[in-house]
């Protein structure tokens, strides 16, 4: 009888004890998400001994649960077939996983070029942060967009026309509705937001001045973006021979 109830005081102290971690580390995620947009400083001091698989399995996380949401809408509305939608669900993992070390291969190599202090995962846990934000930052726009909606198709008569009154008027056409500022304003500070706190990431685990952390975060994603672009082509031009 003793026995029993020192076994379930030990279940139940082990319980309390796995509920407060968990209340804990619920807790710690808010503060970490909120000091992302308010203090980036702040948060990489914390985030800084963190191995580089807790950011990766956090941005995976966010990226994943993104492209649900945007398969269930196409599912809802019928754009795609479940089967499509399947396929998005894995295409977009491998791009996501391919994409973040990619990147942070290249914010590494070009930190080299500056002199930064640190290794290569000081470069990944910055980058999968700030894709972190920018899944967030794509989560607000599709609120957005299906709270306020607007519509783009003018922009395809640039595809037939290049003349200056055209692409005046589309933009003129598209920026006369609210959906569509509200859409640009959460652009701009997105991208500002950003490129700051790549920046601060950079700054703060590779050890490096403001202005060479913020040379490397722009320098990377020209870099990044520009391979994309002739992966892209190389596709194209492979799927056309």
């Amino acid at each position: 009888m003793v026995v029993k109830m020192v076994k379930s005081s030990k279940k139940s102290e082990k319980s309390e004890q796995n509920k407060e971690k968990e209340e804990y580390v619920n807790l710690n995620f808010i503060g970490n998400l909120k000091n992302m947009f308010i203090k980036p400083s702040v948060f990489f001091n914390k985030i800084q001994n963190e191995r580089f698989d807790v950011s990766l399995k956090l941005f995976m996380a966010f990226y994943m649960a993104y492209v649900l949401v945007s398969v269930i809408i196409n599912l809802s509305q019928e754009q795609i077939s479940i089967y499509q939608g399947i396929a998005n669900l894995i295409f977009s993992s491998l791009v996501a996983l391919v994409s973040v070390t990619l990147l942070a291969y290249v914010s590494f190599l070009i930190g080299k070029l500056f002199r930064s202090k640190k290794g290569f995962f000081n470069s990944f846990k910055p980058v999968a942060y700030t894709l972190i934000l920018w899944v967030i930052y794509s989560f607000i726009n599709l609120l957005f967009f299906y709270l306020v909606p607007f519509d783009n198709s003018m922009f395809q008569a640039l595809q037939v026309s290049q003349d200056a009154s055209v692409i005046k008027e589309a933009y003129i056409s598209f920026l006369k509705q609210p959906g569509a500022i509200i859409n640009t304003i959460i652009l701009i500070i997105s991208l500002i937001h950003i490129i700051i706190f790549n920046s601060k990431g950079i700054e703060k685990l590779q050890e490096i001045s403001k202005g060479k952390s913020f040379a490397v975060v722009i320098i990377s994603w020209f870099v990044f973006l520009l391979i994309i672009v002739l992966l892209m082509l190389l596709m194209i031009m492979s799927s056309l021979s």
